[in-house]
């Protein structure tokens, strides 16, 4: 997900019973192991969570509105359920829908004086709805335009505003996307009732018990406490920021392009061999400690870039040999990490303004940035195209994904008291692969699963919660209440259900999350995914085995939970 404002933490915390792992190399110039890691993460110290906001907001009778190819019922809805969707609640979202869609907005005239004042009029306004948003990964850019055009009715002034403070050129305009219904499946809540008091069990086996590092070091000796901005560095093997050409080389510049983009920055893939993307590299560059917005966001600070360097590191290195209890390689391959410093170079802004007259870019244009700016860049391994935009042959091969997805999360549960909780179609790969099976290891047994020639890689941990051997890191969303009240898809839907499950308890493990998004991702498969062969036999077989996958996976309490039941019965 992108453009998420809530606090990412990293709590340290000390187990009764902790028990001991092997060491874990990390695949990258540093080769860092988890001992370095654990001493590093040991020296953090938990932000104040007193000022925990208590969000209530539970969904709106468990209907909602999501937008897809083609108007039609998900398969778990009933002609009755269906009915109570009163059709002037479709006609009022396609109409805000149609309306945010042909939005064109003008560049600003405006001092910056004037500006400032309008955007915080505009956001305060803007954050109080609730509204149908496009899904994916831009769902955050897409809320708070669409919150604004429900406010423009009764007070134009306010409309014209917010288009004089968005930059976007004049000619990029959205692809259109029908509109569908949906109803959420009823057996949620009460699985989840269910599962409050599994979770409970759950913490209590782990023995569990979190330290809360404060800033006046009365948990730990003050000597210890190291500047966020040190303990960075030290991840990256480095001592200070290092010039942007040390990491964007000549060499590196000549085989590179733009790929992607989120509020976070951008993202650009380096290929040597233009025939095949087997070595080729994604760079993940984001503007850091700067003290104003990119792209409407503010820039991210050292200990919220630190979490996600954490979280990548520790997932990429599951992978490792070394690893005897639990094993996967689908989880996206870590490569290295660098902290830089300066403007964009002239080379990264032609690429910029290349990717945008393709495809048109939301992204303000990197050269605002001063010599001083600083990044951080994570490189990781090419893993292909998201789920969301790629053509499976038929149904087989989408279920080959999803049983990799959901093995993998077993695996990370076990490992290291894993929850994705942004598991979304944009954040899942898919590329070929001349594997034709992968191993999992799940607590010392291993499972093989047939490939069908594709591999499905997860990325984006920004939401992502895990325990390493001294500290829990995740991400508080009790301080992102407007994660909460996105409509349009099942996709808001799930998060508002996650709430429920942990009851607002983001430090705690609760792997029926995990399960949640794997529903999630059987009914995108399901309704919306392409196959070229949808009216093979084959298809059709493996079409009516997602659907009994679908209508059995809210009964599991959690990833492993589904891997192991799958291993000792028949299920497809």
């Amino acid at each position: 997900m992108r453009g998420i404002n809530s606090n990412q933490s990293t709590v340290c915390s000390h187990s009764e019973k902790e028990s001991e792992s092997p060491g874990e190399s990390f695949d990258c110039d540093s080769r860092q192991n988890d001992f370095e890691l654990d001493s590093v993460l040991e020296l953090s110290f938990a932000e104040d969570l007193k000022s925990r906001e208590r969000e209530s907001h539970i969904g709106n009778d468990g209907i909602f509105l999501r937008q897809g190819k083609e108007m039609k019922m998900n398969s778990i809805s009933s002609s009755s359920e269906f009915g109570n969707l009163k059709k002037d609640q479709v006609q009022l979202a396609q109409d805000r829908k149609n309306c945010g869609e042909n939005m064109i907005e003008e560049p600003s005239s405006s001092s910056p004086i004037e500006q400032e004042s309008l955007h915080n009029t505009v956001q305060n306004k803007a954050d109080s709805f609730t509204t149908l948003v496009k899904p994916g990964k831009n769902w955050r850019r897409s809320l708070r335009s669409m919150a604004v055009l429900q406010v423009s009715s009764a007070d134009p002034d306010l409309a014209r505003a917010w288009e004089h403070l968005k930059q976007f050129q004049a000619n990029y305009k959205r692809k259109t996307i029908g509109l569908r219904v949906s109803v959420i499946p009823p057996d949620i809540s009460k699985k989840i009732q269910e599962m409050r008091y599994i979770r409970e069990e759950l913490h209590n086996q782990s023995g569990l018990q979190v330290t809360f590092l404060n800033s006046h070091g009365t948990d730990q000796d003050l000597s210890l406490v190291v500047d966020t901005r040190e303990r960075v560095l030290y991840m990256c093997s480095q001592v200070e920021p290092l010039p942007l050409t040390e990491c964007f080389t000549e060499s590196r510049l000549a085989c590179c392009k733009k790929i992607g983009e989120g509020v976070y920055g951008e993202v650009f893939m380096t290929c040597l061999n233009l025939t095949s993307l087997e070595d080729a590299t994604v760079l993940k560059i984001m503007p850091i400690e700067g003290d104003f917005d990119v792209n409407g966001e503010p820039q991210k600070k050292f200990d919220e870039i630190m979490s996600e360097i954490i979280t990548s590191r520790k997932l990429s290195n599951l992978r490792n040999s070394d690893q005897s209890k639990n094993w996967t390689e689908n989880f996206v391959h870590m490569l290295n990490c660098w902290c830089i410093q300066g403007r964009y170079h002239q080379d990264l802004l032609q690429l910029w303004d290349q990717y945008h007259e393709e495809k048109g870019s939301e992204n303000d244009r990197p050269d605002v940035f001063p010599d001083e700016q600083l990044y951080i860049v994570l490189e990781f391994g090419h893993c292909g195209s998201d789920l969301e935009s790629y053509i499976f042959n038929n149904a087989r091969d989408a279920k080959a994904v999803f049983l990799q997805i959901a093995y993998s999360l077993a695996v990370a549960e076990q490992q290291c008291e894993f929850e994705h909780r942004d598991l979304h179609w944009g954040n899942i790969l898919v590329a070929s692969t001349r594997q034709s099976k992968f191993s999992f290891k799940v607590d010392s047994e291993t499972y093989t699963l047939k490939t069908h020639g594709l591999k499905a890689t997860v990325i984006d941990f920004t939401l992502s919660r895990l325990k390493t051997k001294h500290c829990v890191v995740y991400n508080n969303l009790a301080l992102d209440p407007s994660l909460f009240t996105a409509e349009g898809d099942y996709q808001f839907e799930i998060y508002r259900q996650i709430k429920k499950a942990n009851e607002n308890e983001w430090e705690t493990f609760t792997p029926y999350t995990n399960v949640l998004w794997l529903h999630y991702l059987l009914d995108k498969m399901l309704t919306e995914c392409y196959y070229k062969n949808s009216k093979s036999k084959i298809h059709t077989k493996h079409r009516a085995e997602l659907a009994q996958l679908k209508e059995m996976m809210l009964g599991y309490e959690s990833a492993t939970h589904f891997v192991l039941s799958r291993e000792l019965e028949y299920i497809p």
